[in-house]
């Protein structure tokens, strides 16, 4: 930290684009080397490269409990790596007792981002009912997607396919895909 004002201070970050999750506008390029940073007003959290991660926005603070948690959406947040390609993990359950995990009550998704396609693997998962609801994908620092303009949702079975809305924000260069 800087001595004088403490306004700054050193952090290391290993090789890749490494997304601020406060500012998504904020891409550390990492080099295996220490980076300047500004003292925030949160925790400095980065998106790493090639991570994909389930988030709920919680800057109203009404997020206190894991009830709290079922009401509000989930957005996954992805951050490609060098090769385009981001994975993840989703565990779904209330936290209400162990019998969910025991009584196969929850839900676990595998979720890989790959060649612009998303692939999601529930093969691991249990019996499911959860509440919760999955509101969107954003693809953060992601200048190249600018011009998509179509996604789609496919069943496993391959028989429905479900048009999905797209968003390009230019200030944050991320694609929003949300169903319609």
């Amino acid at each position: 930290m800087n001595s004088t004002t403490g306004t700054t201070f050193s952090a290391y970050f290993p090789k890749g684009n490494w997304v601020n999750m406060a500012d998504w506008t904020e891409v550390i390029k990492g080099a295996d080397d220490y980076q300047t940073l500004k003292v925030r007003d949160t925790v400095n959290v980065h998106l790493a490269p090639g991570a994909l991660i389930p988030y709920q926005n919680n800057q109203d603070m009404s997020l206190m409990t894991s009830t709290d948690t079922l009401t509000k959406p989930i957005t996954l947040v992805a951050n490609r790596d060098s090769n385009g390609v981001a994975g993840g993990s989703l565990f779904l359950d209330q936290g209400i007792s162990r019998a969910e995990i025991d009584d196969d009550l929850y839900e676990y998704y595998d979720i890989n981002l790959q060649a612009n396609s998303i692939q999601v693997d529930a093969s691991r998962s249990g019996y499911g009912g959860q509440p919760h609801v999955m509101d969107q994908i954003v693809i953060v620092n992601a200048p190249d997607l600018a011009d998509v303009t179509t996604a789609c949702y496919y069943r496993p079975d391959g028989l429905v396919a479900q048009s999905l809305q797209t968003f390009f924000d230019k200030n944050t260069n991320s694609l929003y895909i949300k169903t319609l």
